[in-house]
């Protein structure tokens, strides 16, 4: 057969999941220990598909995969859906609450960056942003961020939980969407060559202070890629007018505030990558029976040299704001059977 493929959906229920702790009174004197509290429904389905066959001297194969999920929250005893909550250990986790999609990323809205201390002043006279995370010393000037305004309260605050979240929205969602993968090979006369590719053609993400943020903590140093495209008093207005990210300073203060997880840090998380380009060559039997191998085959591969994405260049999509850079590598193989 040239062709085969199979199409699957399926839900999932997951019950009696260990999930994160419930909240104690404090009085207790310790966290509450995790307990089988969770359950989760996944929807998702696959398609894949194969096809090999040869024209006169080449063989060649090729295969496709596409797949989908997304995982909702069906029971958990949080009815306030407060945000957070802590492990065992103390340490702050994001909470479950019935009727959560995971990868939910809650954040701010925002408006954009202040071109002029006059615009910056103005915007604060009427939404005060003096309560937002990390705000330091208040003293917000042109090249800050401005956020938007989505209760009624002029205060801009960050809220505890779903039931009340203040200014706070669901502004996108991390978890991976349409995850697909496809190969393609062909050999003719001992010459063999794979190709693999493989991405995500749907995501959320968020560029982390970790990424972005210049003197961070005081000591860090500068981006590259912000060094020529953020707000300066060294710029012209028209320069200002097109940069993409907001003044920097090595204080700790309201520029820390910049730097709230927010729409403004939000980014196209999909990529393309060529995962893997492989050449080899298996050697003649009438060459090997002279030095008693039954099989000699050597390659040479590529793996991670070409990857597409939204991401600061040097950033891999695949993993977390504080994990490697992308990793290139070149693999020579010998395979040999006596």
């Amino acid at each position: 057969n040239r062709l085969n493929g199979y199409v699957e959906y399926y839900i999932r229920d997951t019950k009696d999941m260990v999930g994160p702790a419930e909240e104690i009174t404090p009085l207790v004197g310790a966290s509450a220990p995790k307990m089988n509290n969770t359950s989760l429904r996944t929807k998702g389905w696959e398609l894949q598909l194969t096809w090999q066959d040869r024209i006169g001297k080449v063989g060649y194969h090729a295969s496709f995969n596409l797949s989908d999920a997304q995982t909702e929250v069906t029971e958990y005893p949080n009815p306030d859906k407060t945000f957070y909550t802590k492990d065992g250990d103390g340490n702050t986790i994001e909470n479950y609450w019935k009727g959560k999609k995971l990868g939910e990323i809650w954040g701010f809205k925002t408006v954009g960056i202040a071109k002029t201390d006059e615009e910056m002043q103005s915007w604060i006279a009427q939404h005060d942003q003096s309560k937002l995370p990390n705000v330091g010393n208040n003293i917000w000037k042109a090249g800050d961020i401005m956020y938007a305004n989505l209760d009624d309260n002029p205060a801009i605050e960050k809220g505890t939980s779903a039931t009340d979240p203040k200014d706070l929205t669901i502004i996108g969602n991390y978890t991976p969407r349409f995850r697909f993968g496809f190969s393609l090979g062909a050999d003719y006369k001992g010459f063999d060559i794979n190709l693999m590719f493989q991405g995500v053609a749907k995501r959320d993400a968020l560029l982390t202070d970790e990424m972005v943020q210049p003197l961070r903590t005081g000591w860090y140093n500068v981006p590259k890629f912000v060094v020529n495209d953020h707000w300066s008093v060294f710029n012209t207005i028209e320069q200002n007018r097109r940069v993409r990210y907001p003044r920097y300073s090595q204080n700790s203060g309201t520029t820390t505030a910049n730097y709230a997880v927010s729409d403004y840090w939000l980014i196209d998380g999909s990529y393309f990558r060529i995962k893997d380009i492989t050449l080899g060559y298996t050697l003649p039997q009438r060459w090997l029976r002279k030095i008693f191998v039954k099989d000699l085959r050597l390659s040479a591969t590529l793996s991670d040299f070409f990857t597409f994405s939204h991401f600061p260049k040097g950033w891999d999509p695949e993993v977390s704001s504080t994990g490697y850079p992308i990793t290139k590598s070149v693999i020579f193989t010998a395979s040999i059977k006596f």
